[in-house]
Formats: structure tokens, C-alpha cells, sequence
């Protein structure tokens, strides 16, 4: 479609996009070799990984690329908002819920939440039940900000319970340093809090309520299943046939 001296996609043609993406990826696939060599190859790694993926997955990745495959390179990206998008990309990182569609995931890790906050806080020492944890000022974690609510608040939902979130936040890494100057807690998952950078400025404590476990997955596109490349990547933490977990 032209408009002025410019050819625009007309809105059919947009919404082919991700049909018409799926298909060169796949063309790209069959004409991929079937190996990949990573100490001669030279290829860019496109991934999207949350600020915790970034700190409890990333680093194993870089320090493989780095040491076997020294001729490629990786780009880190912020998960887009809505994961179907990770055709765009190679890998996503993320602990945020996966649909099915053309999306496949593997599950790297299940944590467990505890509460985190300054050390000597009040609320690390001594029996802590219910009716104490939500009284207490809270700061939420949502990577994808959206909203007051999250596990807990569900969990907490169940049994006719609310706690007190003041805060939310769209990221981990701002949190040791929230806590560490007020009188606010946080629900975190468990190998969040035992990070060495987060143990000295905090501590923790189990909550007083069972909640559903925290899961820390990889998310590819179907199209890439094949991909030599990726198999490789995700070889130390998935094994080698990249199994998916979806159903």
C-alpha cells in the first residue's frame, strides 16, 4: 500500500507476519546443518531472559559460549510482554506463566518462597503465624508489573486472608536494597534469597503459609526444536534432546 513516496504494509500483510516467520524458520532449519561446531562458528545467540534469569541462568550459558565457542555472541534482551513473541528470539528466560500455541518450555528449576527482609528485622526472630505476616508492610515482585497480587496473594486468597503490599516492583535486583532501609518484607523464591550479594544485606525465614513453587523455565518457539545451535545451548541445563515439558 503506498502513502506518499512510502510502501506500507497493508493490514493483511501484518497480520501474516508471525505465519510468514514461522515458515523461513523452518526453511532456515531444513537448510541448517545438521551439527553444530561450536569452537568454529560464529553465530549471535538472541535472548530474552528476566533479571532473575539473568542472574541464577545467564551466567552458566555465558561462561559455556565463552569457553567453547568463543567466536559467537550473545544479545540480552527483556522478555517481550507477550511470550508468543519469542519467535523473534532464540530463547527466553523467564518464571512467568507459559501457554501452549506455538511455544515450547523446559522447567530449569522449582523453588519455594520465603520471607525476605533487612537483617534484624523483628519479623526474621521469633514465631511468625498468619495474622503477623499480613500485618506486615510488603514489597511485591512482578516482573511484568501487573499489579498488588501475585502467588501469595492467591495462596492467601484461599483461605480468606489479604496482606499489606505498599510496594511493587517490575525487578529482583532493587529489592535487597529497598528492604535494607525500611521496615518492608518479601515473598521471594528461596535461591533468590540465598544469593551471596542478597545474604549481606538480608535474611530469611520460611512463611507461615503453603504457596505454589516458583518455576524458572527456558521457552523457545516450536520452529526452533531443531535448531543444532540451541540443542547445544541449552545442552548443560536441559540435555541434549531439549525435551519439551509441554503436553
Amino acid at each position: 500500500m503506498r502513502h506518499g513516496n512510502r510502501l506500507l504494509p497493508t493490514s493483511r500483510a501484518i497480520a501474516l507476519r508471525p505465519e510468514i516467520r514461522a515458515i523461513l524458520q523452518r526453511i532456515e532449519n531444513v537448510l541448517t546443518p545438521g551439527t553444530f561446531e561450536p569452537a568454529m562458528a560464529t553465530r549471535d545467540f538472541i535472548l530474552a531472559a528476566s533479571d532473575l534469569g539473568q542472574v541464577l541462568v545467564l551466567p552458566q550459558m555465558i561462561e559455556r559460549i565463552s569457553r567453547e565457542a568463543p567466536g559467537c555472541r550473545v544479545k540480552v534482551l527483556p522478555p517481550p510482554a507477550n511470550l508468543h513473541d519469542v519467535d523473534k528470539l532464540d530463547l527466553a528466560i523467564v518464571g512467568a506463566p507459559v501457554s501452549g500455541g506455538p511455544l515450547c518450555w523446559h522447567t530449569l528449576f522449582e523453588d519455594r518462597y520465603v520471607l525476605l527482609a533487612r537483617n534484624a528485622h523483628p519479623a526474621l526472630a521469633g514465631p511468625l503465624d498468619l495474622e503477623g505476616f499480613t500485618r506486615l508492610p510488603q514489597v511485591l515482585v512482578s516482573p511484568r508489573a501487573e499489579g498488588f497480587e501475585g502467588a501469595v496473594d492467591d495462596a492467601l486468597g484461599r483461605l480468606g486472608l489479604r496482606r499489606h503490599v505498599m510496594v511493587m516492583l517490575h525487578n529482583f535486583m532493587t529489592l535487597p536494597t529497598i528492604l535494607t532501609n525500611s521496615d518492608l518484607v518479601a515473598a521471594v523464591p528461596l535461591h533468590f534469597a540465598e544469593l551471596p550479594l542478597v545474604r549481606q544485606l538480608c535474611g530469611y525465614r520460611e512463611l507461615p503459609l503453603e504457596v505454589p513453587r516458583y518455576a524458572m523455565k527456558i521457552v523457545w518457539h516450536t520452529t526452533r526444536s531443531t535448531d543444532p545451535a540451541l540443542r547445544w545451548l541449552c545442552g548443560d541445563l536441559v540435555g541434549w534432546s531439549m525435551t519439551s515439558d509441554q503436553t
